[in-house]
């Protein structure tokens, strides 16, 4: 077939099997050796980059503490999972509160064999990361050598693949994946062939992962159809159906919402891709403004596009528009920022496109795209790095913040009200932490509420009414996320008038966080005394640089003493 994504031409001159792989006219495999140790020098620097995040991680906080909260979320489903058999957030309900559910399994069968603890995030992440670049080596099989190991050494600076391992989630698995898919489906799609069994249980697993993966497999399967290859395009699209639809069909057999909750309350909402066109567009524009590499990378993209060799190197280009077109779906649909990490696979899967695509420019001919491609690509190049510094000055920052306030707070539930009802608005480190009974009234981990703000039903009177039926004894919450005028999607009506507020705790570290300021209400009289007395006592043992603001002050009791079979979360 002749066209834009047509396949080899039986009049095409033969061409040797590097050619052939990489889509490129390179020279033959005698000439050029393909030493393994600039990969080797490459995951060396990976690991050491990351060792220093964490060395500071470490020195700022004494233990482990993850930069996110969100790890914690993971951690706390994949511990019930392991010990309960339980998918949710708390051990006694069901809740769909995680998008990675590839993820949770394998963090799940590991604390499994070896017991919950909070290095495993951390082993599997990093270990991925390894992996990930592996796959982008794999990938660039075929192209110069010296493009090869920088293009992979870009990829570990400017994703920046160590940020992600050292965040303990998903988002190197993720990367991973999305590379191993772009090597498979793109030789399919330059030789005209269906993709092999591996290849869509590769898809399968991508979507586990992270249903932005979605995007990706859409275009691919576009890609299918244009060459005329309507069952390769069926099958890669049932593969990836198939997670989406399990995890769906098992929420909502448990009366969650078909998708899980993280995603739907993040993000483009669900009825936004029915509403006008502007809406989509406004959110494309806003993700360009908060995310301006992407554009330059996008416009590098263009350009390479426009190169005729390009088109004469089917594999290139397949790469090249698969890559173009998921970035123009995510960045549409999706969402970017969150810590470095929402839009990590697009920069690794961008300059893995960018290298395919590179040696076939020619200056002496193509001056134009020659010139665009060396601007935009140094604009990205700058700003990339500028985004790669940011966050490896930060991110020790935000595991200070995050143990100063989450740490904090999960350690005083697990030494004054283990077995407490508590309502939260950050439910991972105490949930992980801390055995209680979790109200999470943002409705990432509590279906009640998620159904309330789902249905626009989220007021301060359903909320006392379903605190009151759940048996809410205390709540630890952020004052400003819960008024008459929301702060961001994930702000609640105002609290009932019923609690009283006992203390706040206040941090240095706000700007990591929702608030520099955690609130600890109590539902009736008797519970504020009693959390009045345990506050007092946790005192002590909190960092010198949180501020403590006692609100209702009693007088000490001596029937609440201090547990002595808990040792918290330190």
């Amino acid at each position: 077939m002749n066209g834009a994504l047509g396949t080899e031409r039986d009049s095409d001159p033969p061409r040797s099997s590097e050619e052939s792989d990489a889509g490129s006219p390179t020279p033959t495999p005698n000439r050029w050796v393909r030493p393994r140790a600039p990969l080797l020098i490459v995951c060396f620097l990976y690991l050491a980059l990351s060792a220093h995040l964490l060395y500071g991680e470490l020195a700022g906080t004494g233990q482990l503490t993850y930069p996110l909260d969100d790890t914690y979320i993971t951690m706390a489903m994949a511990k019930n999972l392991a010990l309960g058999g339980i998918w949710g957030l708390t051990p006694d309900r069901f809740s769909p509160s995680s998008s990675c559910p590839g993820f949770l399994l394998l963090l799940a069968g590991a604390y499994r064999l070896k017991g919950p603890t909070v290095w495993w995030p951390l082993a599997l992440s990093l270990t991925f990361g390894m992996l990930a670049l592996i796959a982008a080596w794999r990938l660039l099989r075929g192209i110069h050598p010296a493009i090869q190991a920088i293009a992979v050494l870009a990829i570990t600076i400017l994703t920046p693949l160590h940020v992600l391992g050292v965040l303990g989630m998903e988002h190197t698995l993720h990367v991973m994946l999305i590379l191993v898919f772009l090597d498979l489906t793109s030789r399919a799609l330059a030789k005209g062939q269906p993709l092999s069994w591996s290849a869509l249980l590769l898809a399968a697993a991508m979507v586990s992962v992270r249903y932005e993966s979605l995007f990706a497999i859409a275009v691919a399967g576009l890609l299918f159809l244009v060459q005329r290859q309507v069952r390769a395009a069926l099958s890669l699209g049932g593969a990836a159906a198939t997670p989406v639809a399990i995890y769906g069909i098992a929420a909502v057999l448990h009366g969650d919402y078909w998708l899980p909750n993280s995603i739907a309350l993040k993000g483009v909402s669900t009825n936004a891709v029915a509403q006008a066109p502007m809406e989509l567009a406004h959110h494309f524009v806003s993700c360009l403004a908060r995310a301006p590499y992407m554009g330059a990378l996008l416009a590098v993209i263009i350009a390479l596009l426009t190169v005729p060799s390009v088109h004469v190197n089917k594999r290139a280009r397949v790469i090249l528009i698969m890559v173009f077109g998921t970035t123009l779906i995510h960045l549409t649909l999706a969402d970017v920022g969150w810590v470095y990490r929402y839009e990590a696979y697009l920069i690794a899967a961008t300059i893995a496109a960018i290298a395919c695509a590179l040696p076939c420019v020619k200056i002496s001919r193509d001056r134009w795209a020659a010139a665009a491609i060396l601007v935009f690509g140094t604009v990205g190049l700058c700003m990339l790095l500028g985004r790669t510094v940011k966050a490896e000055w930060s991110l020790p920052q935000r595991s200070i913040a995050n143990y100063s306030q989450q740490v904090q707070i999960a350690r005083f539930l697990s030494l004054f009200e283990e077995g407490a009802t508590v309502a939260a608005n950050d439910v991972g480190a105490i949930n992980y932490y801390a055995n209680i009974h979790c109200l999470d009234l943002v409705g990432l981990g509590d279906q009640d509420v998620f159904w309330l703000r789902h249905r626009g039903m989220y007021s301060t009177q359903n909320l006392t009414r379903l605190a009151a039926a759940r048996g809410v004894q205390i709540a630890v919450v952020y004052d400003s996320w819960f008024s008459i005028s929301p702060v961001n999607q994930f702000s609640g009506p105002p609290l009932p008038l019923s609690w009283i507020r006992v203390a706040r705790w206040h941090t240095p570290y706000g700007y990591y966080l929702g608030s520099d300021t955690v609130s600890f209400y109590a539902a009736n009289p008797t519970n504020a005394e009693k959390l009045q007395y345990s506050l007092g006592l946790f005192a002590p043992s909190l960092p010198r640089d949180v501020r403590v603001y006692n609100e209702y002050v009693v007088s000490p009791s001596p029937i609440f003493a201090r547990p002595e079979n808990s040792q918290g979360a330190r």
